[in-house]
Parts: C-alpha cells; sequence; structure tokens
C-alpha cells in the first residue's frame, strides 16, 4: 500500500508526462507495479578486487 503522499506524487508526475488525470486507485495500482518492476531488475553492482 502507497501513502497518500506517494499516491500525490505519482499522479503529478503521471499528468506531467502523459497529460492525462488518473484516479488514486489507478495511481496506487500503477506505482506498486512500478516498484515491483524496480525490485526486479534492481541488483547491486559488485565491488570488483
Amino acid at each position: 500500500m502507497l501513502s497518500q503522499k506517494a499516491i500525490s506524487d505519482f499522479k503529478r508526475i503521471w499528468k506531467k508526462e502523459f497529460k492525462e488525470e488518473i484516479s488514486d486507485e489507478k495511481a496506487e495500482e500503477k506505482g506498486l507495479e512500478l516498484l515491483k518492476f524496480i525490485k526486479l531488475i534492481y541488483k547491486p553492482i559488485p565491488k570488483t578486487k
């Protein structure tokens, strides 16, 4: 679950990028999808000696 501030921030960014208003529910859904995607692809860069 995203905080209300995170949802508001996501909606603001979405409107700026896509020129489209979205509901709080859609913003939370898309925000959570984005977080899942980042967790999936993010891997720390190993330090080599």
